[in-house]
């Protein structure tokens, strides 16, 4: 019984467990929300509002809004696109700690307009396109290169909006279960419940 806890203990070892997002605010909850019109914040380059985030070009971030347009989740979100009707290309960034040669695994919901993603200035094949309805989830994964790494999200839109919520990044579990520990606690399965059966 012993020895087929341990085997079973060595193979949950081997799945790994879930990792936490190191993105900073990745559902823009958290800052110093000023409301300029409507629910929104206008944040130009340099502003320090959104916690965790960088405005490179401006962006509206959207709390509570009154104009009908909502969140993925919480009572945030931004729009890359500002409060313009035509298509600056809005951008925000976060520098990430990571770990070099590490995978990891990033996530975004996007709605009304296109964007693009980048990693220390190399654009992420993104899965799937824009909601055009509501948001979608868009994926891609990346290996850092270094202990720091800039993540950088780009209006890649010609419309009114380009909407984001929920960002994350997460290292990606790679460890694989050993084909001989899993059959080691099959095996061992098998032999407890057959000794339970022949004590019956």
């Amino acid at each position: 019984m012993k020895s087929l806890l341990l085997a079973a203990a060595s193979v949950s070892a081997a799945f790994g467990l879930a990792h936490a997002n190191i993105v900073t605010n990745g559902g823009f909850e958290d800052g110093n929300h000023v409301n300029t019109v409507a629910g929104y914040d206008v944040i130009n380059p340099g502003d320090t509002n959104m916690t965790g985030w960088t405005a490179e070009a401006q962006v509206a971030w959207g709390k509570n809004t009154t104009d009908g347009i909502q969140p993925s989740s919480g009572q945030a979100f931004v729009d890359l696109t500002s409060l313009s009707a035509s298509s600056p290309f809005g951008t925000i960034s976060q520098t990430l700690s990571t770990t070099a040669g590490a995978e990891y695994a990033f996530s975004i919901d996007n709605a009304l307009g296109d964007i693009s993603v980048e990693i220390d200035g190399q654009a992420l094949s993104l899965s799937g396109i824009f909601g055009s309805q509501g948001y979608n989830a868009r994926t891609a994964t990346f290996t850092a290169l270094g202990t720091s790494t800039v993540l950088r999200i780009i209006n890649r839109t010609t419309g009114p909006l380009a909407l984001i919520d929920n960002v994350s990044v997460e290292a990606m579990d790679t460890a694989a279960i050993p084909v001989p520990a899993a059959g080691l606690l099959f095996l061992g399965g098998a032999a407890l419940i057959r000794k339970r059966r022949q004590q019956a």
